[in-house]
């Protein structure tokens, strides 16, 4: 039973670090409110990039959880793309119930692989 669990593990794309992948479209398994930032719908830049910076080596990626990257992007969470199709409904509207983005810090390949994911959707 317990290699099966392993086998299933590995087949929807865990680690032994990372039992289960994490959902793309919302903050990762290893996300924290406190290694985050508020974000805009603009890519992040200055002072907030040298601190996603700081973040992603302090507490490594929201994503996967990884503390080495070459390059930590700051990832809108939850996405642009589900924020500016929330703005469109008009009862999301009139409650203010449009989500309040964040910056995380997120490793190249967690990003890449959200990237993919998101244009399939």
């Amino acid at each position: 039973l317990t290699h099966s669990l392993s086998l299933l593990r590995y087949a929807v794309g865990g680690t032994m670090r990372m039992p289960l992948p994490s959902d793309l479209r919302f903050p990762g398994a290893f996300s924290r409110l406190d290694a985050s930032l508020p974000a805009t719908l603009e890519y992040v830049k200055g002072a907030a990039k040298q601190q996603i910076r700081m973040l992603g080596r302090k507490f490594g990626c929201h994503t996967c959880g990884v503390k080495q990257s070459v390059e930590w992007i700051g990832d809108h969470m939850p996405p642009v793309s589900s924020v500016l199709k929330s703005r469109k409904d008009f009862v999301k509207n009139v409650f203010n119930l449009v989500a309040k983005q964040r910056f995380y810090p997120h490793c190249q390949l967690c990003s890449s692989r959200q990237g993919s994911a998101l244009l399939r959707n």
